[in-house]
């Protein structure tokens, strides 16, 4: 009689426990590196005040639990000599436990780098080189961008309204 009050004690401990753990488990990542997807990466001047921006990154399981506080952070390099930046979300501990290792968003504008909006994109004036960093990102103190994980390029010599312009890896 002991023994089974003892077996179903631990059952019931056990199985109360399991709910606990299992937030802590990440899926696994089916990417073996960290990079910028070029495929889902963009920008769009739909006319002389409005853009889009498209990014997208995937990530290993190994960088998501070894970064897992820092963030993910883009920057937007313009032909102009000017950067502007983009924060993904979720933090890199969050992939894998409540996201897909693919992050992908948007944004109809980007951030300078006291964190105010800004809207860099013209005719005259368009992103040659994109950059993938983990680091922190905090209102007040702005961006800290601490290891570089990738980076993309975009070779055109001009661009036009209402168009989606990709980046490719860079000669």
């Amino acid at each position: 009689m002991r023994r089974s009050i003892g077996i179903i004690a631990i059952f019931f401990v056990l199985n109360a426990a399991v709910p606990l753990a299992s937030g802590q488990l990440r899926l696994p990542s089916e990417y073996y590196s960290d990079r910028i997807n070029t495929e889902q990466t963009y920008f769009v001047l739909y006319d002389a005040q409005t853009a889009g921006f498209g990014y997208s990154s995937e990530w290993t399981d190994a960088t998501a639990y070894n970064f897992a506080a820092k963030n993910i952070i883009l920057v937007w390099h313009f032909k102009d000599g000017s950067m502007a930046y983009s924060i993904m979300e979720h933090a890199l501990g969050d992939l894998g436990q409540h996201t897909d290792y693919l992050v992908t968003e948007e944004s109809e504008s980007l951030l300078d780098k006291s964190y105010n909006s800004i809207q860099p994109l013209s005719l005259e004036n368009f992103p040659v080189k994109l950059e993938l960093w983990i680091g922190a990102a905090q209102d007040q103190a702005g961006f800290n961008t601490e290891e570089l994980i990738d980076t993309v390029c975009f070779g055109e010599s001009a661009i036009e309204y209402g168009y989606g312009y990709y980046f490719s890896k860079c000669r």
